[in-house]
């Protein structure tokens, strides 16, 4: 398959818990603090918590941080059970990078108010930068609760959500947090994110869409508008937005790998190979440049050029499986069966699990004559996938030259039945390919004819239920105009 490139949303983690201002040098610290001490000592008696407050606040402003912890802790003497001030200063071990005592203030701060979000938004987000992903996720929960408008609250109970695959309640939350700031396009572009992996492909358009129109540079979410569009057959649509990447930032290797993949799948072999040479002059050692290359020129019938291309992806990346698949893929096409069988093996060592390769791998083997190696190595790519028609074709024929009569009818049997389900499939898939390309260009009618061929060659099909129901809502939406 060939590589394309989607940038995914940080952790939850890089962002600090609050803006940390403090620059830090440990012997400064101490001089800090032990002036800041005897400073603090003559007026330890005289001073209330809002004015130690106070004071805590003037010295963070200067990048005091020693004497603004001093000036916090003075204040909490002073009012113990303020939620606030324990917070205050949870967030100040957090500018310091002292988890323990950051996260032992938080919860002092949510104990003393349950009620006060910030305390809990503070520990849920640094329970979970510990990993401690079942405290953190119940915390930030009561944060949002406690304080459905903030914005920030929302995009990190969603961005948690989203790392633990609970997209569809990643998408709400994300949904609200987007609409409470409307002008923050990285919380539309995480909102795409969480409605494509949730299905909600439509729907990821549009937040993708609304990430670009408040951020134009934001070539993540534009990166990734084109690659779902792409996926959803608007090839023009896509290639336009990679274009408008490349216009923006030249040496984005990452958007020219992707248009080169889209006018690939449109059909466009010169394009494309024109711009996955491009990616490699550029990065002389991208290896999945160098790949996507002998794709295409495979494709074009130039096969000198692919295992060429194949064979330099190869030698910058000697673990690059698909690239070894490939380049055996051609020699069994040349009848160069050693070295099919070669590359096979290569695959494989990269990655065992590559059911493909393990079938050709048989297949070449068979054909030099090694039944007993070629038969192992068909029953291991059907136990991998055993949707494979082929897989128990050849076994067939192997079980029938060493004298198995049952054994290779049962498995041409299977082989039937097999291949009439995975025609079913590609008559599916071919309905739904010409009814997404309708679609794009509007007409309704054919691409729910299209959809509904679709569900009558594999009526369980929920992409292809998806699409319709798509249809169906434009139909609707028509009809109301």
């Amino acid at each position: 398959m060939t590589e394309r490139f989607r940038r995914m949303p940080e952790r939850l983690s890089p962002s600090p818990i609050a803006s940390r201002i403090f620059p830090y040098n440990e012997p400064t610290m101490l001089r800090r603090m032990l002036s800041a001490s005897v400073a603090l000592c003559a007026l330890c008696s005289a001073q209330s918590a809002d004015e130690w407050k106070a004071q805590a606040l003037a010295l963070k402003s200067k990048g005091d941080i020693a004497g603004a912890l001093a000036a916090l802790e003075r204040a909490a003497e002073r009012a113990p059970a303020s939620a606030e001030l324990q917070d205050e200063i949870g967030v100040v071990f957090d500018g310091l990078n002292r988890p323990p005592e950051a996260i032992a203030h938080f919860a002092r701060a949510a104990q003393l108010n349950p009620n006060f979000a910030p305390a809990q938004y503070h520990l849920g987000t640094a329970y979970w930068l510990k990993n401690e992903r079942e405290k953190g996720l119940a915390a930030l929960q009561r944060a949002a609760a406690l304080d459905p408008k903030n914005p920030e609250y929302r995009r990190r109970l969603g961005t948690a959500y989203y790392e633990l695959a609970r997209y569809a309640e990643a998408a709400r939350e994300l949904r609200e947090a987007a609409e409470l700031q409307p002008a923050d396009g990285e919380t539309w572009n995480r909102l795409g994110l969480a409605r494509e992996r949730a299905g909600d492909l439509w729907n990821a358009i549009e937040a993708y869409r609304k990430a670009v129109e408040a951020e134009p540079k934001n070539t993540n979410a534009r990166n990734n508008l084109a690659l779902l569009l792409v996926q959803m057959h608007s090839y023009d649509k896509g290639i336009e937005e990679f274009r408008k990447i490349l216009e923006l930032e030249p040496q984005n290797g990452v958007a020219r790998m992707n248009l080169g993949f889209a006018l690939l799948r449109k059909g466009d072999l010169d394009q494309a190979a024109a711009h996955f040479q491009e990616a490699t002059r550029r990065n002389p050692n991208l290896a999945a440049g160098y790949y996507n290359l002998g794709l295409a020129l495979k494709e074009k019938k130039d096969l000198k050029g692919a295992i060429a291309a194949l064979k330099k992806a190869i030698e910058i990346d000697s673990r690059f499986a698909e690239a070894h698949y490939t380049l055996g893929a051609i020699y069994w096409q040349q009848g160069k069966l050693s070295e099919t069988a070669g590359e096979m093996r290569a695959a494989i060592a990269s990655r065992p699990g590559y059911s493909e390769a393990w079938y050709l791998l048989g297949a070449a083997l068979r054909q030099r004559g090694d039944l007993p190696d070629a038969g192992k190595a068909l029953r291991e790519a059907i136990r991998l996938d055993p949707h494979n028609p082929d897989c128990y074709t050849v076994l067939a024929e192997i079980l029938k030259k060493q004298g198995d009569d049952a054994g290779s009818r049962a498995m041409a049997v299977h082989a039937v039945q097999i291949q009439r389900e995975k025609q079913a499939q590609q008559a599916a898939a071919q309905h739904l390919s010409a009814g997404a390309e309708r679609l794009a260009k509007g007409d309704l009618a054919g691409a729910e004819r299209q959809f509904r061929l679709a569900l009558a060659a594999a009526p369980n099909w929920d992409q292809a239920k998806r699409y319709l129901e798509e249809t169906e809502r434009r139909k609707e939406a028509a009809r109301g105009k």
